[in-house]
């Protein structure tokens, strides 16, 4: 996987995160398609911050840092893994049973699947 492509990965992933959960917030229908029925205003929050500031926030660094080829890249691209997938089981321990909602769960582990395989994919560069 070439750098540019696991760059834009990433930034995709952190731009995206924050359109999402605009939309969740400026559209409440929404968020039936994405949480389970009766998941409180509080829930939301609780997922919205910390997606935004650490899971967005460390998607677009990774892939500034690839593009510019820093040292820093490899590391801050598993953090970012870590994150999605703090969010994944998170997200599905929210709307448990697994696949009550089913486009959430898909979506999340699909996210920390392809956040786990760029991340890996990077750890080979320069080998």
């Amino acid at each position: 996987m070439k750098q540019k492509l696991i760059a834009g990965y990433f930034l995709a992933q952190g731009s995206l995160t924050v359109f999402w959960w605009v939309w969740l917030f400026n559209a409440p229908d929404s968020r039936s398609l994405f949480f389970a029925p009766g998941t409180g205003d509080a829930v939301l929050n609780w997922f919205a911050y910390p997606d935004i500031a650490v899971f967005s926030a460390a998607s677009v660094a990774a892939g500034v840092l690839v593009l510019c080829k820093s040292k820093a890249a490899k590391p801050l691209a598993w953090i970012t893994t870590g994150a999605v997938a703090y969010a994944c089981v998170g997200g599905i321990a929210v709307n448990w049973p697994l696949f009550q909602v089913p486009l959430a769960d898909v979506a999340m582990i699909a996210a920390t699947t392809a956040s786990a395989y760029a991340s890996f994919r990077l750890e080979q560069q320069d080998e």
